[in-house]
């Protein structure tokens, strides 16, 4: 549901008109901010799942010794329960750490990979703008480490052709 409200609230932010203050903002940080701000949400609910399902796991595991425990007539203030209580704490530190650097690496790569995948998409966007005013033909080139080069040497085999 986050996700649908914050898809809505890019969409609104850039419609013409709306908000430029915001707008500069975001463009500062994105080159097409609607795909790379659902691009990066989406990875980082990936992660917060899988996380997520992992604490769950562990939360099973641990509370299946507490119940043969119980099951097998271990007091309750017995050492046993102590000793789980005292796993359980520690691994919810260690999840808490593993939780905030995967996001962090996830914020931080799903950020890299959305720019190689609309940096190249918004440079033919505005190298084709620019062909549409000025009406020459002209190739185009992508940054290094950018994906869909294939892209940039399909249009300038295009160019090639049509120049001649």
């Amino acid at each position: 549901m986050a996700f649908f409200l914050l898809t809505v609230k890019i969409k609104k932010t850039f419609n013409k008109g709306h908000n430029l203050k915001n707008r500069r903002k975001l463009e500062k940080f994105f080159l097409f901010a609607p795909f790379q701000i659902k691009f990066i949400i989406f990875f980082i609910l990936s992660n917060m799942i899988a996380v997520g399902l992992s604490v769950i796991g562990v939360v099973y595991f641990f509370s299946t010794f507490i119940n043969k425990g119980i099951e097998i007539g271990i007091p309750k203030n017995h050492i046993f329960f102590r000793f789980i209580d005292s796993l359980v704490y520690e691994m919810s530190l260690i999840y808490l750490v593993v939780f905030a650097l995967t996001l962090l690496a996830t914020l931080v790569g799903s950020y890299v990979i959305s720019h190689k995948i609309s940096g190249p998409l918004y440079r033919l966007k505005m190298h084709l703008k620019n062909l549409n005013e000025e009406e020459k033909l002209t190739e185009i080139h992508f940054r290094k480490g950018d994906y869909t080069k294939d892209i940039e040497n399909e249009f300038n085999k295009m160019v090639q052709r049509y120049s001649k």
